[in-house]
């Protein structure tokens, strides 16, 4: 289990899912993201619940700025998705930053369109 698990991103037009080897898959809708931003950099904090090995981290996780908040990464990722949602932050961390950054770009169409 050390060095094992995976996560997948897929994304439509009007939602996303995150599949999460070993943990809860995270199914949100692009309605209920308030905003989004994209970082090069960011504090992590420690888990408070969730599973973590050499390859990915999910779960729940706590820091300074958000508080507590849901984290997705798998380990070597380069950006970090920050979606402010009506369920609270939600921390996505792809190791492909090309859909780290198509992920963005399609919320922030998605966020603009709706209002």
């Amino acid at each position: 289990l050390m060095f094992t698990g995976t996560i997948q991103v897929e994304f439509t037009n009007s939602d996303l899912s995150v599949k999460i080897t070993y943990w809860e898959n995270l199914y949100l809708d692009y309605a209920d993201i308030d905003s989004v931003e994209i970082r090069k950099e960011f504090q992590t904090g420690y888990r408070t619940y969730g599973y973590s090995s050499a390859v990915i981290s999910a779960g729940i996780y706590e820091n300074e700025e958000f508080g507590q908040y849901t984290l997705c990464k798998e380990k070597g990722a380069q950006s970090y998705l920050i979606l402010h949602t009506q369920r609270g932050v939600i921390v996505i961390a792809d190791g492909d930053e090309n859909t780290s950054g198509l992920l963005y770009e399609k919320i922030k169409s998605y966020n603009k369109t709706k209002k």
